[in-house]
C-alpha cells in the first residue's frame, strides 16, 4: 500500500498547492504594483489575499478527489490505475509552477529594485541636504527657574538660521514638543521634512554660561560638528549668530552679504536686558496657558526695554504680544496704544528688521484691521525671512478674510511646509477649511492634527465640528463628552452648548459649564460668554427663571467689557442673542446690527457674516420671517466662519423654528452642501 505522502505526490496535491501558492503570490505582487495606479486602496490587495487563503484547502481537496483526463474531469475512485495519466498532469503543472515562480520573481524584484528605489528617491529629493531643525535645549542649570535662558538661546539660535535663504529651516513651534535628546533622531527627522537635526545644552550659574550645541545627520546619526561656548553673561550677545554662522558653514549654505550682517549683529550690552528679553521669548513661546505666560512675558519685555531702551527685538516682541493680546483676550484702548507705541520705537531702532516688521504687520492686522496694509508689510518679511512660517501664515489668514479662499489654503500648505507640526497652524487651517464646507480638506486637516496631539481640546473640537456640520450630533456628543477642557477653552464650551441644544440634552454640557465657572483659575473676561451659556441651556431645559437670571448676570457681565471695549464686535453679537433670550426686540435688533457696523462681511469675509447670522436669529425667534430667510439664503450660498450654517444645522437648530412652515426655508435644509473646493497650486 502506497503511503499517503506517495499518495500526495501521485496524486499531483502537492504539486497543485505550490502552483496555488505561487499563482496567489505573483498575483498580489502585481495588484500591489497596479492598484496605487488607479487609486485603489491596500485594503483591496488584502482582501485578495484573506480569499486566496480562505481557497487554499478547497484546491487541496480538489486535487485529492479529481483528476483531469483526456475526457474530462473524473472523481480519482472512478479512474482504472492503469488508465490514470497523473504521471503526464505532473509534468505540466511542473512547467506551470517554474513560470509562476519566474513572475512572481521578477515582480519581486521590480517592486524592491524599481519602485522603491523610486520612492526613496522621491523622498530623498523632498528633504534637502541644506535643511535642518533645532531640538529643544536642555537646560542643566541647578537652578530650575534659570531653565527659560536654554529656551531663549534654542529661540535666538533658531531665529537666525531661519533669516538664511540657503537653508530649510523648521519653526520652533514644531520642534519644541520633543525631547532635548531624543533617541529616534531619524523618525524625528522625517516627521520634520529634514535632513539635519542641531542639538544643545544651556548651563547658567550666576554671571556664566557654558553653551555645547552638536549638528547631527539625522539618517546616519553622524555628528558633523560640535562646539562648546563658555561665556560671561556680558559677552554672551554673540554666540547666537556664530553658531548660525557655523551650521551654515558645514552645510555649505552660501550667506549674502545682508544674511551675513545679520548674524553677526549684536541686539544690546546691557546682560540684565538680555536675560529679560530672552525670560520673555521663552513664555511668548509657549504653547499652553498662553493668556497667562503672554501677561509674564510681557512684562519681562518691558523689563527690557526699561534696561535697555535701545534693544529693539524687544520693542519688537513686546508689541506682537500686545497685539495679539488685543485681538485674542483684550480689545481695549490702553491696550492698542501700548502695542503702537512699542511698534513706533522698534521701526525708530531698526526700521528695516524682520522682526520690527513682523510687529508692525501684526498690529495692522490684529488691531487695525488693515489688511492691505498687514499684506505689504507681510510680503515684504516673507523675503527678507525666507524659512519664516509665521508670515506665511499671516497671509494666509489675510487672504482668508479677504475671501481669497483658494489662495489662502494654499498659503496654509506653505506655512505647514516650514512648521508641519503646529497644532495651532494646522487647526487654523482646517477651520478655514471647513468655513468652506470643503469637508474633505477638513477632514484631512483634521487627521493631521489628531496625529499631533490627539488628545487636545483644540483637535476635539475640529472632530466635533465636523461631525455637527453634517449632522452627526450624536457621534459628536460620544467625542464631546470623552474630551477634557482642562485649558478652558469657550469654542470647546460654544460647540459643547450647541450641539446639546440641537440634542435637546442640555444636562452634561450645564454640568460641563458649572464646572469651568467653579474654576478658580479660569479668565474673569469669560464669565459673561460662560453665563450666556448656561442661559442658553436653561432656555432649552425649560428653566425660564433660572435661564432669565442668567442672561441678566452675562448681560452686565458683558457691557462692563463693552465700556472699557467698545469696538469688540463679540460683545455687541453676544449681548444680542442675550436679550434676544430676555424678550428685549428692540435691544436684541439694535446690539446685532451694531456688531455688523463693527466688522461688516464687506470688510472681513471670515468674521462678518458670523453677525449677519447672529441678527438672522435674533430676527427669527422674533418672527421675523422674511429678513431672516433672506439672510439665510445667502448665507448658505457663502463661504464663511466660524461654524457656518449647512443643511443639516439649519434642520437641527431650534433657533429656526419659526421658520419651518416657510418652503424656502424647507429647500435650504433639503439642498446639498454648498463646497467651496481649492484647486490644485499653480
Amino acid at each position: 500500500m502506497r503511503s499517503f505522502f506517495s499518495e500526495l505526490k501521485r496524486r499531483n496535491v502537492l504539486r497543485a498547492a505550490a502552483l496555488y501558492v505561487g499563482a496567489a503570490w505573483a498575483l498580489a505582487q502585481g495588484l500591489a504594483q497596479l492598484f496605487p495606479a488607479f487609486g485603489v486602496s491596500d485594503w483591496a490587495v488584502r482582501w485578495i489575499v484573506v480569499a486566496a487563503a480562505i481557497g487554499f484547502p478547497f484546491v487541496l481537496i480538489f486535487a485529492w478527489f479529481y483528476e483531469f483526463t483526456p475526457e474530462g474531469l473524473k472523481r480519482e475512485s472512478e479512474i482504472d490505475p492503469s488508465d490514470s495519466v497523473t504521471r503526464g498532469t505532473g509534468k505540466k503543472l511542473d512547467r506551470w509552477i517554474v513560470a509562476v515562480l519566474s513572475l512572481a520573481v521578477v515582480l519581486l524584484l521590480t517592486n524592491q529594485l524599481v519602485l522603491h528605489k523610486d520612492e526613496s528617491a522621491a523622498t530623498t529629493a523632498q528633504t534637502p541636504d541644506k535643511s535642518i531643525a533645532v531640538l529643544p535645549f536642555e537646560s542643566l542649570s541647578e537652578d530650575k527657574a534659570n531653565a527659560y535662558f536654554a529656551e531663549g538661546i534654542q529661540d535666538e539660535i533658531l531665529t537666525r538660521l531661519a533669516k538664511i535663504g540657503a537653508l530649510k529651516v523648521i519653526s520652533r513651534t514644531s520642534t519644541q514638543q520633543y525631547s532635548a535628546k531624543p533617541g529616534n533622531l531619524p523618525e524625528i527627522a522625517k516627521q520634520l521634512g529634514v535632513a539635519n537635526i542641531l542639538e544643545g545644552t544651556v548651563q547658567k550659574s550666576g554671571e556664566s554660561v557654558h553653551i555645547n550645541v552638536q549638528l547631527i545627520r539625522a539618517a546616519s546619526d553622524e555628528h558633523l560638528w560640535a562646539e562648546s561656548y563658555n561665556r560671561k553673561l556680558d559677552d554672551i550677545f554673540g554666540v547666537e549668530g556664530e553658531v548660525a554662522q557655523a551650521v551654515a558653514d558645514m552645510l555649505k549654505a552660501k550667506l549674502s552679504g545682508a544674511e551675513a550682517a545679520q548674524l553677526a549683529t549684536k541686539p544690546t550690552r546691557n546682560p540684565a536686558a538680555y536675560d529679560a528679553y530672552l525670560r520673555g521669548l521663552a513664555l511668548m513661546d509657549r504653547t499652553t496657558a498662553w493668556a497667562e505666560n503672554a501677561v509674564q512675558g510681557i512684562a519681562a519685555f518691558e523689563q527690557a526695554v526699561k534696561l535697555d531702551p535701545e534693544l529693539a527685538p524687544a520693542w519688537a516682541r513686546l508689541s506682537y504680544a500686545q497685539s495679539r493680546f488685543y485681538s485674542g483676550w483684550e480689545a481695549s484702548d490702553a491696550r492698542r496704544d501700548a502695542a503702537r507705541y512699542a511698534s513706533e520705537m522698534a521701526a525708530r531702532l531698526a526700521p528695516d528688521s524682520a522682526e520690527t516688521l513682523i510687529a508692525q504687520g501684526f498690529y495692522r492686522f490684529w488691531v487695525e484691521r488693515d489688511y492691505v496694509g498687514a499684506r505689504g508689510i507681510f510680503e515684504r518679511v516673507r523675503s527678507q525671512l525666507p524659512n519664516g512660517a509665521e508670515p506665511i501664515a499671516a497671509l494666509a489668514s489675510i487672504a482668508r478674510e479677504q475671501g481669497r479662499w483658494a489662495e489662502s489654503q494654499h498659503l496654509y500648505a506653505e506655512a505647514l511646509a516650514l512648521d508641519p507640526r503646529n497644532l495651532r497652524l494646522v487647526v487654523t487651517a482646517a477651520q478655514a477649511a471647513l468655513a468652506m464646507r470643503d469637508f474633505a480638506a477638513g477632514q484631512r486637516l483634521i487627521d493631521r492634527a489628531v496625529a499631533i496631539a490627539p488628545a487636545d481640546v483644540a483637535t476635539t473640537t475640529l472632530q466635533a465640528q465636523l461631525l455637527q456640520m453634517r449632522g452627526e450630533i450624536e457621534q459628536a456628543r460620544r467625542l464631546l463628552d470623552q474630551a477634557t477642557n482642562t485649558s478652558g477653552d469657550i469654542l470647546f464650551l460654544y460647540l459643547v452648548t450647541s450641539n446639546a441644544i440641537m440634542l435637546h440634552r442640555p444636562g452634561p454640557a450645564l454640568a460641563a459649564i458649572a464646572t469651568e465657572l467653579a474654576r478658580a483659575d479660569r479668565r474673569s473676561s469669560d464669565d459673561g460668554y460662560l453665563q450666556f451659556l448656561r442661559a442658553e441651556l436653561q432656555r432649552d431645559a425649560g428653566d425660564s427663571a433660572s435661564a432669565a437670571n442668567s442672561y441678566r448676570q452675562a448681560r452686565e457681565s458683558l457691557a462692563a467689557e463693552l465700556r472699557t471695549a467698545p469696538t469688540n464686535y463679540w460683545l455687541p453679537a453676544t449681548l444680542a442673542l442675550i436679550e434676544a433670550g430676555l424678550g428685549n426686540e428692540a435691544e436684541a435688533l439694535a446690539h446685532a446690527r451694531r456688531a455688523i457696523e463693527l466688522l461688516p462681511a464687506a470688510e472681513d469675509a471670515y468674521f462678518g457674516p458670523n453677525f449677519e447670522e447672529g441678527l438672522a436669529r435674533v430676527q427669527a425667534r422674533f418672527g421675523h420671517r422674511e429678513e431672516a430667510i433672506t439672510a439665510l439664503q445667502r448665507l448658505a450660498a457663502i463661504p464663511y466662519g466660524l461654524w457656518p450654517v449647512t443643511p443639516a444645522t439649519l434642520r437641527l437648530d431650534p433657533d429656526w423654528d419659526t421658520l419651518r412652515e416657510d418652503p424656502r426655508f424647507v429647500a435650504l435644509t433639503k439642498q446639498p452642501v454648498t463646497e467651496y473646493k481649492v484647486p490644485p497650486h499653480g
